[in-house]
């Protein structure tokens, strides 16, 4: 028997999508609600869902976890409600049933924008409450309740995969204040996981706070990895951004000096594409710059080699436990 947990504040229209693909896999669902003012709490339970009425402390990880509580199985599949859950509920129970010894599953969870599908990492979106539990008061994470690695099985995308929109349609912006915050007390606790470092790097950049962010963005390119990845393509983003400039500038003067700047950070580019060399973010930008200024053959071999290359990427990782 399996549960279906999500944490929700003011869900919106999306709420009901989200657990209308949810249900089909799951016996039951809780929304672990903390504190929408929308009427997700009326959603919620007019589409079946357990509604609970909980607290926010600006920590993911502890919501989640009493969220967790709430459930009457103890397996839980965890969606948001900016999320649509795809694949096989059939195929799930079936595997879930062949390995009574896991005691977390991973499947893809795809990055929505603006309906596209951009990039996918390998999340534990199906746990076992009495083995394991999250951690971490933002970009929260599975750990074992004792310490131990314990096994862990892998979904197929046919199977289940999970789709998130949460950061399409200029949510980003919207949700950075909060996000930096908390980012912020979790740096300040001692938090200095990847994906922690990461994250505040991409929050002070939209802040505007440049200087802090782009010393922890090139430490998570050092450390390549899913996160080192991300880093490369927007610290890559942002100088391509800069090429489309100069190819828009009518004053001569401007366009060269930017043209300039262009050709000095041309050669971290290139050496931050070969550390990812498949990308097709990092091979569309180099592209975009190569033509900036005017290095024709390099931008036709970047756009041969962007024609090969996978059209999403941030793969499913190998691996065997958690803990």
């Amino acid at each position: 028997m399996l549960t279906g947990c999500m944490i929700v504040k003011n869900g919106g229209e999306e709420l009901a999508l989200a657990l209308r693909s949810l249900a089909p896999f799951v016996d039951e669902t809780v929304v672990y609600d903390t504190g929408s003012t929308d009427g997700s709490q009326d959603v919620a339970v007019s589409l079946g869902a357990r509604l609970v009425q909980g607290t926010w402390n600006d920590h993911f990880a502890e919501a989640r976890n009493l969220a967790a509580r709430q459930a009457t199985h103890d397996l839980l599949l965890v969606a948001d409600a900016d999320e649509r859950v795809e694949g096989d509920p059939a195929g799930v129970r079936e595997k879930l049933a062949q390995s009574p010894g896991a005691a977390a599953a991973l499947c893809r969870v795809m990055t929505l924008q603006n309906g596209q599908i951009i990039g996918g990492m390998n999340q534990f979106r199906v746990y076992d409450r009495r083995r394991v539990e999250y951690f971490g008061r933002v970009h929260n994470e599975l750990i074992s309740l004792d310490g131990s690695r314990l096994p862990v099985l892998s979904f197929a995308d046919a199977d289940l995969r999970i789709l998130h929109a949460g950061y399409s349609g200029g949510r980003t912006e919207a949700k950075n204040p909060r996000n930096l915050r908390m980012l912020e007390m979790a740096w300040s606790e001692g938090d200095r996981r990847e994906q922690v470092k990461f994250h505040l790097a991409r929050s002070l950049l939209i802040d505007g706070q440049k200087e802090r962010a782009l010393p922890l963005f090139k430490e998570c390119i050092k450390e390549k990895g899913y996160f080192g990845e991300m880093s490369a393509v927007l610290l890559v983003e942002r100088i391509a951004a800069r090429a489309l400039e100069a190819a828009a500038f009518t004053d001569a003067l401007a366009k060269e000096e930017l043209l300039e700047e262009l050709g000095t950070a041309l050669f971290d580019v290139e050496r931050i594409q070969t550390m990812f060399p498949e990308n097709p973010e990092l091979l569309r930008h180099l592209v975009t710059i190569y033509a900036a200024l005017g290095i024709a053959e390099a931008a036709t071999r970047a756009a041969l080699l962007l024609r090969d290359a996978p059209r999403t990427w941030g793969g499913l990782a190998a691996v065997e436990f958690v803990g």
